[in-house]
């Protein structure tokens, strides 16, 4: 399971660990079924995102899915621990590089031991500009 949480640079006291720790505590919240943000089923949208063709998704992943939507559905929730999981973080600078946005991650990450999860794997994305990603999705 994915999460990503994003922002820019000019937030007051944006980091990469806080992205991450949103990011997880989301996760945590929309499979326990404890979201405040949202009632919405976080196994259909795995569902339908699964079962697009040009995914290739394999059937017995699938059937996993709907079987947990299906459960969700009927208030029977699941705990975090029982699943891969990936927080991410991306944080957009102002044009002007900034080393300590990325490099702090690397020295401060002892926090993320205290995640559960069947794996763990954390991703932070630092990108230059805002502009820079608008550019590059219109490739």
């Amino acid at each position: 399971m994915l999460e990503s949480k994003s922002g820019s640079i000019q937030s007051i006291s944006i980091s990469h660990r806080d992205k991450l720790k949103n990011a997880y505590s989301d996760l945590d919240k929309y499979v326990s079924g404890k979201s405040d943000k949202s009632t919405n089923n976080p196994w259909k949208n795995a569902y339908n995102h699964a079962s697009h063709i040009d995914v290739g998704t394999k059937k017995s992943i699938r059937t996993m899915i709907k079987e947990l939507q299906d459960q969700f559905d009927s208030g029977v929730y699941s705990t975090i621990d029982k699943f891969n999981i990936i927080p991410c973080s991306t944080i957009f600078l102002k044009g002007s590089w900034t080393y300590g946005m990325s490099s702090d991650i690397l020295i401060d990450h002892e926090f993320i031991s205290k995640f559960s999860g069947k794996t763990i794997k954390a991703i932070c994305v630092t990108k230059d500009s805002l502009e820079m990603f608008f550019n590059y999705l219109e490739k």
